[in-house]
């Protein structure tokens, strides 16, 4: 049996271990989720501001409340088919532009 130590996603103080694959399967996928949701933050946030648009002007075009744009655009937030079609017709791109990878 192997075993992985981890420290908290919510509290970096706290240290855990696993001893199941299972359960090791399961965070990697919510790493792997977290980075998705912060690259498709990162690349909304940059489209609106190459745009020159605020997060108000994206609420008036998408109805999407300018404080969840905020979450968004920090990766905290998963969202759904239809508010990801509303922010790429806001942002007069395609869809798959949103999730867009680009070489750091």
């Amino acid at each position: 049996m192997i075993i992985h130590k981890y420290r908290s996603f919510f509290d970096k103080n706290v240290e855990f271990y696993i001893f199941s694959a299972d359960i090791f399967y399961h965070f990697t996928y919510v790493e792997e989720s977290k980075d998705i949701l912060l690259t498709l933050g990162d690349n909304i946030k940059a489209l609106r501001k190459l745009k020159g648009l605020t997060q108000v002007d994206m609420e008036t075009r998408t109805g999407i409340d300018a404080g969840d744009l905020s979450r968004i655009e920090s990766g905290q937030v998963n969202l759904t088919f239809v508010k990801l079609v509303k922010l790429a017709a806001a942002l007069d791109v395609e869809l798959n532009e949103l999730f867009a990878i680009k070489n750091k």
